[in-house]
């Protein structure tokens, strides 16, 4: 007894063409029925072994793969189907790393007030600031990456695709130009002309770097130079522009359509990944590309151990609060003011990781129906589901 046979037939025109077609009615949902579950009898608690499927659970339970469907009526967590069935172990790591890569910049908004005493600003607040989906760079690591969602409750950027900075450059291109013949090489004065178009915009000579990549991403830019005190490899600083003839030091045989890469040269990069060590000693400015919005680091996270929700330190059932630590100390003492109701001061947190490691415990106990009244479970819900 398969369970979509179980749901009766529709007429839908798919196409709006006058072409009638039968269809399964998924929009049709049954409940339990109440009084065979609430008879304590009838059914039973089982730990599902390892993210065993459900079919498998099924032939183990009833001898056959066919009351899998049970499960998905008698559970009411798992009316959202297999999104929500447990995983085993292995698949749930491989799901957090792959769904929970990234960082999480988290943030502690600070109150501006004025002489007054009067609110002029939540320095540091993610509320109303950056538009998920842009670029956002770190102002002093010049580390960059996707910004993929926000959190205003918990005070966190999660930022995925995540560049770590490079020494002495600005994370954001000055210009993306591609080559408009082949290169050419001077022996004697060891320097290389890169033709570009005439609709290229102009490149600033001695202030920007040029890198470039080839298909399978190795550096067309060999060799190394130093300035200002920082080397740079895999890059040139441009020497000279000449009409539309971009201007290096060596060798380096670039094809027409390659892709350049131009960065303003910085000496206040430090490079590496995004800085916030969570005590205020090492932070930096987060930048948005297109809204060019700013806040300052309070506390770097890996994406999967980052906390998913706070709550009070011993308290086992983990009732979330808000963490009044977000908030800055100084103005909370000066103006004895209780800023957001519910908030406690150091609590503790349960990590993106832990958290899905125990829902997917949790998720792992369900209730079954006894083997001995199965058939008629399934008689029963026939006949409700048909009208």
């Amino acid at each position: 007894m398969a369970y979509f046979e179980q749901f009766p037939k529709v007429n839908y025109d798919y196409k709006r063409d006058g072409v009638i077609q039968k269809s399964v009615d998924l929009f049709r949902q049954v409940r339990p029925l109440q009084n065979f579950v609430d008879n304590i009898s009838s059914y039973k608690l089982y730990d599902i072994p390892n993210g065993q499927r459900p079919d498998i659970c099924s032939l183990q339970l009833y001898g056959t793969p066919e009351f899998y469907w049970t499960f998905f009526v008698i559970n009411e967590f798992l009316h959202d189907g297999m999104t929500v069935w447990p995983m085993s172990p292995e698949n749930l790591y491989d799901y957090i790393n792959t769904e929970y890569r990234g960082v999480v910049v988290e943030t502690r908004p600070d109150i501006q007030r004025n002489t007054d005493g009067g609110i002029t600003d939540f320095r540091d607040s993610l509320a109303g600031r950056y538009n998920v989906g842009e670029k956002v760079y770190g102002g002093t690591s010049g580390a960059a990456g996707t910004l993929v969602k926000k959190d205003l409750y918990l005070n966190q950027l999660v930022i995925q695709d995540v560049v770590n900075g490079v020494t002495g450059q600005n994370p954001q291109e000055v210009a993306i130009i591609k080559t408009a013949a082949i290169s050419t090489y001077d022996s004697g004065t060891n320097k290389t002309t890169i033709p570009l178009r005439s609709t290229d915009p102009d490149i600033v000579a001695n202030q920007v770097l040029v890198r470039a990549t080839n298909a399978a991403g190795n550096s067309v830019i060999t060799n190394s130079f130093s300035t200002g005190g920082v080397t740079y490899t895999g890059s040139q600083i441009v020497n000279q522009i000449t009409g539309k003839n971009l201007i290096i030091n060596g060798n380096h045989p670039i094809p027409n359509g390659q892709e350049l890469y131009f960065y303003q040269i910085n000496n206040g990069i430090t490079g590496g990944p995004f800085i916030g060590d969570g005590v205020g000693n090492n932070r930096e400015a987060i930048k948005g590309d297109t809204s060019t919005d700013s806040v300052t680091t309070w506390k770097i996270y890996n994406y999967s151990e980052a906390p998913h929700h706070w709550f009070v330190d011993g308290d086992e059932q983990e009732i979330q609060v808000s963490n009044a630590n977000f908030f800055s100390v100084t103005d909370n003492a000066a103006t004895n003011e209780i800023i957001q109701v519910g908030s406690v001061a150091a609590p503790t947190f349960t990590s993106n990781r832990n958290y899905l490691f125990d829902l997917n415990e949790s998720r792992s106990r369900i209730r079954i129906v006894d083997p001995n009244y199965i058939q008629k479970f399934a008689r029963e819900f026939e006949n409700v589901l048909n009208g």
